[in-house]
């Protein structure tokens, strides 16, 4: 997708899985020790670029599986990425 700036390009981001349809969502994949915050941000940044609610951030790590949900939602007139636990159905701000 290109990214631009006052309708000029100035540059490109790519996503690994884009879905469309009834829920569009992103997922991101890694392969790293943990999930780090920025790993968080850069699905924020494409789920905001790409006007995408729903993000899914599998990371294959050496240990585990890890699998996180994220939300763009609207707070105090901003919107926000929120880290979402489907098992206790509570999410926190990452930014």
């Amino acid at each position: 997708m290109d990214v631009t700036y006052k309708d000029r390009k100035i540059g490109t981001i790519r996503a690994d899985i884009v879905c469309y349809g009834e829920l569009p969502l992103i997922i991101e994949t890694k392969s790293t020790w943990q999930i780090r915050k920025k790993d968080m941000l850069q699905l924020g940044k494409y789920m905001r670029s790409m006007d995408i609610e729903y993000g899914v951030l599998v990371n294959f790590s050496f240990n585990e599986l890890e699998i996180d949900f994220f939300l763009i939602v609207e707070y105090k007139d901003n919107d926000v990425l929120v880290r979402y636990n489907p098992e206790t159905r509570a999410g926190y701000i990452i930014r």
